[in-house]
């Protein structure tokens, strides 16, 4: 048996329906086209704020992994993204339990959301079939899984992604 993640839907996501990925090999994440479709067996979405060719997801080496293709609106692991806009991301490990986005939600000038981006919790299953480790408490991307903090935390996501940009430069 081959590993599997497993994406559910956030409720401030993009409307999806649960994605069950068998990972025998990276598992390409985008935007829906014609030789890409939408299913319940990939990671292609109909979401207008995701590339083409947006991120991969991967099993390697008895671990998990995810990388930033060079997307436009990011790829976020913890709400922390990963790599400067058209920027290829380090590849980076990911956990059981971990919050994946996908781009960035689009904001009108009154500030209304006109495009939801991808969020989704992620599960881990090993080849054997057990689930995956959560991220450890000492990792710089662990982040608490508490009630409500996806919605209070914009504000401190945006403030963390200004102070690693400023780091980064």
């Amino acid at each position: 048996m081959a590993a599997r993640a497993f994406l559910t839907a956030k409720p401030n996501s993009f409307i999806f329906e649960d994605r069950l990925l068998v990972l025998d090999s990276p598992a390409k994440v985008g935007r829906s086209h014609k030789d890409d479709r939408s299913e319940s067996g990939n990671c292609f979405f109909d979401c207008k704020v995701l590339s083409r060719a947006h991120a991969l997801l991967q099993f390697q080496d008895g671990r998990f992994y995810v990388t930033d293709t060079g997307s436009s609106n990011g790829t976020f692991v913890n709400n922390i993204r990963l790599s400067k806009c058209g920027e290829e991301s380090k590849v980076t490990q990911v956990y059981t339990g971990d919050l994946l986005r996908f781009g960035s939600d689009v904001v009108d000038k009154a500030k209304n959301v006109t495009q939801k981006c991808i969020v989704a919790r992620l599960k881990l299953f090993l080849p054997e079939g057990e689930e995956s480790e959560h991220r450890p408490a000492s990792s710089r991307l662990f982040r608490p899984a508490e009630a409500g903090e996806e919605q209070g935390g914009l504000q401190e996501a945006l403030a963390r992604e200004r102070e690693l940009q400023e780091q980064v430069a």
